[in-house]
């Protein structure tokens, strides 16, 4: 066994000893100790191919196709053409119905409007119906008849008339009227103002009730009744009556002085609604028993 391993050194050491090459001449030495530069910068190359320097690319060659891969690939292309034709043609139509939706949402708007333009004109109608109706349902109280007795000749002719009835009261001009409710529904009168005034300076634009007669009603006229006679005495001792002097009664005829009659009705309706009217009359001396007629506009005559 020693042995064996003897020989198997020696053999090793005979092998390594034929592989080294033989020892160079003097005269080679040194032109193999200096590398040629082609070889320096090819081994350059070759060291650095493969690395981040110098990445080595690898270009596949695909395998040729077979006709049925071929006609296949030329299928799919149609199919996606065909696909994105659609999907071209789907987008249009849409965009065409979104279009028309637009305008059929347009048109429900302004028929909306216009609906709403017509209930609203209707409902005007209505409410305006609905008040006519009422209105042709109230009470409408208005003064009536009316006689005077406010120039000292219609109350020397009254006087004359009552003979030996005559009473001081008879000497006092006085006014005779009756109010009538020309509505559809009964009336509840609830006070009457009355006033006869002197006046030398014109009428005042607006009328002054603070001076008026007043009285409570306590009256109730039906549709289409006519009140009994009712008086206005004025008992006011600076008023003109028969007893006036010739200068007096010569003023009183004439365009400078006029005796006014005028006032207000307050009634209600069934309902409890009040309403008013208001009047103003202007004694004519011309006739007796004295007429009059209208004056103060729609300060003084007017109904609510």
């Amino acid at each position: 066994m020693r042995h064996a391993s003897i020989a198997l050194v020696l053999i090793s050491w005979g092998a390594l000893a034929f592989s080294q090459p033989p020892a160079p001449t003097p005269s080679k030495t040194g032109d193999q100790n200096q590398p040629r530069a082609q070889d320096i910068e090819q081994h350059a190359v070759q060291g650095v191919r493969g690395t981040d320097q110098a990445p080595l690319f690898v270009k596949i060659v695909p395998s040729p196709k077979t006709p049925e891969e071929t006609a296949q690939e030329k299928r799919d292309r149609d199919q996606d053409a065909t696909n994105e034709q659609a999907a071209r043609q789907a987008n249009a139509d849409i965009a065409k119905f979104n279009c028309w939706l637009v305008i059929v949402g347009s048109v429900q708007a302004a028929i909306f409007v216009l609906q709403l333009v017509v209930f609203g004109y209707q409902a005007a109608k209505l409410r305006q119906t609905v008040k006519l109706a009422e209105r042709a349902e109230r009470p409408y109280v208005f003064l009536g008849a009316i006689n005077g007795y406010v120039f000292p000749d219609s109350i020397g002719h009254r006087l004359q008339e009552r003979g030996t009835r005559a009473t001081p009261l008879d000497q006092l001009p006085c006014v005779k009227f009756r109010i009538s409710n020309n509505g559809h529904s009964p009336a509840i009168i609830q006070e009457i103002g009355t006033a006869l005034i002197v006046l030398n300076n014109g009428l005042p634009a607006t009328p002054d009730y603070s001076v008026c007669f007043r009285r409570p009603g306590e009256l109730i006229l039906a549709a289409g009744q006519v009140s009994d006679w009712l008086n206005h005495l004025n008992d006011d001792p600076t008023f003109p009556s028969y007893a006036a002097n010739f200068e007096e009664v010569r003023r009183l005829y004439s365009n400078d002085t006029m005796f006014v009659f005028y006032g207000f009705i307050r009634f209600e309706d069934a309902a409890g609604e009040e309403y008013r009217t208001g009047f103003g009359l202007r004694a004519m001396s011309n006739t007796v028993p004295n007429l009059f007629h209208t004056v103060g506009g729609k300060n003084y005559n007017y109904r609510t």
